[in-house]
């Protein structure tokens, strides 16, 4: 992922709200989710929940137009069939 991408990510992180996920747990079958790393920092999407990891412990955020998730998608290689992955037209 691009550095630009990046930015544009933590961008779109700094305006989402802070939600509490106690147990949050991945659908079991179907899309689970997508992430991206930077360095010490992993953002795991899930449904509408943006969680960034880091050493220093992990914070949620509510992505409810998933907007955070559809910008890591977009950045995929050209060869995954991002479109049929996103799930993300919810109307």
């Amino acid at each position: 992922m691009r550095r630009a991408d990046l930015d544009a990510l933590e961008r779109v992180w700094d305006t989402l709200d802070v939600v509490s996920v106690a147990n949050a747990q991945a659908p079991v079958l179907g899309y689970r989710g997508c992430f991206v790393q930077d360095g010490d920092k992993r953002w795991f999407v899930s449904g509408d929940v943006v969680t960034l990891q880091r050493p220093q412990g992990s914070e949620s955020r509510h992505d409810a137009r998933g907007d955070f998730e559809r910008m890591i998608l977009a950045t995929a290689p050209a060869d995954v069939p991002v479109a049929a992955l996103t799930g993300l037209d919810r109307g």
